[in-house]
């Protein structure tokens, strides 16, 4: 948002941030990215790695399964949730079905 009103209005960080009454640390602390977004960001990429060399059929247990025989630890759930926000979905195989009307 103090972006947005710097690219508009062409003011300094220090009078919107005055203005709005919030300190400047505030804005450039929570400009940087955690730790934990960074670790998300990365174990993201990868997820999304393996999820396109195996052509969208591996889920969330065998993607971790593979993560894991690379070197990078990761819980099921959070494979699952990583695949959840990025819209990663495995392909279910079909159950057969018999259509055969021959039952001689």
């Amino acid at each position: 948002m103090i972006l947005e009103i710097q690219e508009k209005t062409g003011a300094s960080l220090r009078k919107i941030c005055n203005t709005l009454r919030i300190p400047r640390s505030s804005f450039y602390h929570a400009a940087q990215l955690s730790l934990l977004d960074l670790s998300e960001k990365k174990a993201g990429d990868q997820i999304e790695i393996i999820f396109k060399r195996h052509r969208g059929r591996y889920g969330h247990r065998r993607i971790r399964q593979q993560m894991a025989e690379e070197g990078v630890i990761c819980s099921s759930r959070r494979v699952r949730k990583l695949m959840k926000n990025r819209g990663l979905r495995a392909i279910a195989a079909k159950n057969f079905i018999c259509t055969s009307s021959d039952l001689n």
